[in-house]
């Protein structure tokens, strides 16, 4: 039995560590433009999506109480599901580049696995 308690540690450490490292090359390129006075919402979808995404690593990892933690990890999927849907929307109805398109829908789609993974995982 306490071999599933260590499998369930690791399994939620990858999906933690998944998470983080997809945030970094989501927004790790984007991070520079929080200095330029660009717009509330540049800081609050690059700036809130790290804060949101290191959250719910957090939220997998740690010892908090499962209220808290699972509040978090909804916050991460309901965000996550809301930022991302909206970029493929926009990206696909823009003027943008074929690549471009892509690119956004690749990083959205990593991003919606991802909660998903994390959502079952609070569940089990």
């Amino acid at each position: 039995m306490a071999g599933a308690g260590v499998r369930d540690r690791r399994r939620r450490l990858g999906i933690a560590v998944a998470i983080v490292i997809w945030t970094a090359i989501a927004w790790g390129g984007r991070i520079g433009l929080l200095d330029g006075g660009d717009s509330i919402w540049a800081w609050a979808r690059i700036g809130g999506s790290v804060v949101v995404a290191l959250l719910a690593a957090w939220a997998l990892v740690s010892a908090i109480g499962d209220r808290l933690a699972d509040g978090l990890i909804l916050l991460f999927v309901v965000w996550t599901t809301v930022l991302w849907t909206r970029s493929v929307a926009v990206n696909w109805m823009g003027s943008g580049s074929l690549a471009f398109k892509l690119v956004h829908t690749a990083l959205a789609a990593g991003f919606f696995v991802l909660a998903w993974f994390a959502w079952t995982e609070r569940r089990t």
